[in-house]
């Protein structure tokens, strides 16, 4: 063996000094890294836990605390009163109709009034088409049918007229729905279900003949008083297009023909002869609507006649409307009327077999699948500008009551369309 020169030697010596140099090198590179994830570690766990506290104290101050508050705040139940004694007499019962009842809401809401029924007009046109009439009523051999789940409906509701409330889970709609408006209303709570636009302005069309229908009740002592039907009352109706029951100039027909006339087929000429029987003449009767609207509280509503024809000004929203039909509901005159499919009205010299009336609505509602659900009352309505709009109450697949106003859908078939899929679909998912 050789010995290492000294140049070899002290290459050596260098080369191990370079490779310890590069040792400590790597090594405080890897404390360097050690320490770096250590520090990026805990900025993490204190950025994690800064959040978490932050989203904890958000949740408190959305969730918690508004529901704490809320149980503080809630009101008690509302206090059920005895139903008045109507003021006049309701219209026979018909023979074979079985009546259609309903239960109105619980009201715990705004403003608090308490009457039957308000008005409003109805416009020219109903998209409605017309069906042959089948049963008569007890008087005078006329009888009314209604739904065949009438029967089991609970009894009139006694509480105030309130608008209905809104609650945290009442479900906002849209294009779950054809009707550009619409309202779900819970009658045994007054609580809203679902809507859809309910405080938009809307044009209400025939569904007005309800309210007519209240305050004409409000006015009627003997539903069996005649009144003569007039051609100055139909002309103008005629030539503004308005639907028509079909009563003729020189007919008298009693009073309870003429209530069915105006809820059944839309009749305009049968409001405005109410109108004339209870006020004197239609502008005063329209007046009396309008101070209807205001003892039911409501805010918007403002009628300009008692058919629906489309004004500018005859106006109100879903949720008014609601307030209008829950009233009248607890009318037996209107209720009955309401609860109605088909109605013949008295012999006359000009009808001597009574005008068959049919409620379109209810009738195709009764050919449909309403999927567990019974619609048992409604008044529709159709103007140009209103489109096609339906007031209703009935019970959803579970039993549960309830209320619907939609307005302005396409067609009439769209409107029926959205009634059954508000109570066979939405009235049970609370």
């Amino acid at each position: 063996m050789t010995d290492e020169s000294p140049v070899q030697s002290a290459e050596k010596e260098t080369a191990t000094e370079e490779e310890t140099l590069a040792e400590k090198q790597a090594r405080r590179e890897k404390q360097n890294r050690r320490r770096g994830r250590r520090a990026r570690k805990t900025v993490l766990i204190v950025v994690l836990s800064l959040a978490a506290a932050a989203a904890a104290g958000f949740g408190v101050w959305k969730y918690a605390l508004p529901a704490w508050l809320g149980a503080q705040l809630e009101p008690g139940p509302a206090i059920v009163s005895e139903l008045p004694a109507a003021s006049q007499s309701a219209p026979a019962a018909p023979a074979s109709a079985e009546s259609s009842s309903q239960s109105a809401p619980v009201q715990s809401s705004e403003s608090a009034q308490s009457s039957e029924s308000s008005q409003i007009a109805e416009s020219s046109q109903s998209s409605e088409p017309t069906q042959s009439a089948e049963s008569s009523q007890s008087a005078s051999s006329s009888q009314s049918a209604a739904g065949s789940a009438a029967s089991s409906a609970p009894p009139l509701d006694t509480t105030p007229y309130l608008y209905a409330m809104e609650c945290e889970s009442t479900r906002k709609l849209d294009t779950q729905l054809y009707s550009t408006s619409a309202i779900l209303i819970d009658l045994d709570t007054n609580l809203v279900i679902a809507e859809k636009n309910p405080d938009a302005k809307i044009y209400p069309a025939s569904m007005t003949k309800i309210l007519t229908a209240l305050v004409a009740s409000e006015h009627v002592e003997n539903w069996d008083d005649d009144f003569t039907m007039t051609q100055a009352i139909i002309d103008p109706l005629y030539k503004a297009g308005a639907s028509l029951a079909g009563f003729e100039a020189g007919e008298t027909v009693t009073l309870r023909d003429l209530l069915y006339g105006a809820l059944l087929p839309s009749g305009a000429e049968a409001t405005a002869a109410l109108a004339i029987y209870a006020a004197g003449s239609e502008e005063a009767f329209t007046e009396l609507m309008n101070e209807k609207a205001q003892e039911l509280g409501l805010t918007t509503a403002h009628f300009m006649n008692n058919s629906g024809l489309h004004d500018a000004e005859h106006c109100c929203t879903v949720r008014d409307m609601a307030v209008i039909l829950r009233a009248a509901l607890q009318n037996p005159a209107c209720r009955e009327a309401l609860s109605s499919m088909h109605y013949t009205t008295t012999a006359t010299e000009q009808h001597p077999e009574g005008l068959q009336l049919t409620d379109k609505f209810l009738y195709r509602v009764s050919k449909k699948d309403q999927k567990g659900s019974s619609i048992l009352g409604a008044k529709t309505g159709y103007t140009a500008e209103a489109g096609n709009c339906c007031a209703s109450y009935g019970q959803s697949p579970d039993g549960r009551n309830c209320l619907i106003v939609t307005a302005n859908a396409q067609t009439s078939w769209l409107t029926i369309d959205d009634h059954i899929a508000l109570y066979s679909t939405y009235a049970d998912e609370q």
